[in-house]
């Protein structure tokens, strides 16, 4: 049942949610997630901060960017983040290619820069 409505979803209303959702991938633009990366990265730890989890800031936050993120700069990920950061022990970014930390601490250690190679296909 929704919320919203209060009524139970149909078939039709799903599918009119998922076409609103791939409006962002017609046309196909690869480099979107260069250009709203590091908005939409913020965007998600700010959903998972809201979830206000029961002791968050033991646990690591790791956050698939699920796009091309070539181009992106971690400083700026970082500096856009910065209001979350200590809400949780740590948090990390991964793509299809590479890893970094934003936030960690001591205990878990840290890779500073986006790190290629560092899963090996």
């Amino acid at each position: 049942m929704s919320p919203e409505t209060g009524r139970t979803p149909t078939s039709s209303s799903r599918r009119e949610t998922a076409c609103s959702h791939s409006s962002l991938l017609n046309p196909y633009r690869p480099a979107l997630g260069a250009e709203k990366g590091t908005e939409w990265i913020e965007a998600a730890i700010a959903r998972k901060v809201e979830k206000r989890y029961a002791g968050s800031e033991e646990l690591n936050l790791l956050v698939y960017a699920n796009f091309e993120a070539k181009g992106m700069d971690v400083r700026v990920i970082r500096k856009r983040a910065k209001a979350h950061r200590d809400k949780f022990a740590s948090i990390w970014i991964i793509t299809d290619r590479h890893i970094c930390t934003l936030f960690s601490n001591e205990l878990i250690g840290e890779v500073t820069g986006w790190e290629a190679n560092v899963l090996r296909r």
